[in-house]
């Protein structure tokens, strides 16, 4: 597979993360496999997993952003398909990319997703309409082709073709936020997109550090990217809210602080623990 699949790792201020996604993929099948990494952390991350010949490490400019961060990967991409990877995901058993490789080569798909380890449904589709946005995860299937069902987006664990993804690149104004709809409105109306449950990663978002997770997820952050998003595509609400004005920055601004509220208290709750197992540990 080496040959024909590389991964795609955007890393930002989580290098324990980073280092069990890897040695979990370098415990898995597809060891070999070309490994390209973007960090745009304050700090260059120190590995000797970058050592490995497979392994590509880049230290780009601080809070480049995410979208940044994917397509300068993709970019300097050498095969015909690669697998597009979260920092906070690990590899299990039920991560068969082989699955995922003869969709897209064989079936007529150009992306082909499995689901992210959890409750969380992996697919969905997106309503553009009035000028309101929405989008419906776990909605059924648009369509059906060769027997697999057609969607309009999925999460971010998935396999394309390279060509595809040079074609219709992240925007690299979203730093973090708004980048994964914009990507896939765009995407699913060129190219064919679909889902597979058989095929899964495991998924842990709970090793956000205080960067990754406070600074980076600011309301103000999310608003912003919110309202390019809503520029660009013509809506005006999003699920029924509206983007722009009081009612939009209050619509945008809670949840986007209940969001940094929560990675706070993980983070917190991190730290205590470590604390605590420290001392236990010296006895």
């Amino acid at each position: 597979m080496r040959s024909e699949v590389s991964m795609i790792i955007k890393t930002f201020e989580r290098p324990r993360a980073l280092e069990r996604l890897l040695r979990s993929i370098l415990a898995s099948p597809v060891a070999d496999c070309n490994i390209l990494i973007s960090d745009d952390s304050r700090r260059s991350i120190a590995s000797d997993l970058f050592r490995r010949e497979n392994i590509r490490y880049f230290k780009l400019p601080y809070d480049s952003g995410l979208a940044y961060g994917r397509n300068f990967l993709v970019e300097r991409v050498g095969t015909p398909y690669c697998v597009l990877l979260d920092d906070d995901f690990f590899f299990i058993p039920a991560t068969r990319l082989e699955i995922l490789l003869d969709i897209v080569k064989h079936r007529g798909f150009d992306l082909a997703a499995g689901k992210c380890d959890g409750p969380k449904p992996g697919s969905g589709n997106i309503e553009l309409a009035q000028k309101n946005l929405s989008i419906k995860m776990g909605a059924p299937p648009r369509s059906m082709f060769n027997g697999l069902p057609v969607y309009d987006l999925t999460n971010n664990f998935f396999l394309a073709k390279t060509e595809t993804l040079r074609d219709v690149p992240w925007d690299n104004r979203f730093k973090i936020y708004g980048e994964h709809t914009d990507f896939f409105l765009r995407y699913s109306a060129k190219y064919r997109v679909t889902f597979v449950d058989e095929v899964a990663i495991g998924h842990d978002s709970s090793g956000y550090s205080f960067r990754g997770g406070l600074l980076r997820h600011g309301p103000s952050r999310g608003c912003r990217s919110l309202r390019i998003l809503a520029r660009k595509h013509g809506f005006e609400r999003f699920h029924g809210k509206y983007v722009f004005g009081v009612r939009g920055a209050l619509n945008c601004f809670l949840p986007m602080f209940r969001i940094m509220l929560g990675h706070g208290r993980n983070y917190l709750v991190r730290r205590f623990q470590n604390v605590v197992e420290e001392p236990r540990s010296k006895h």
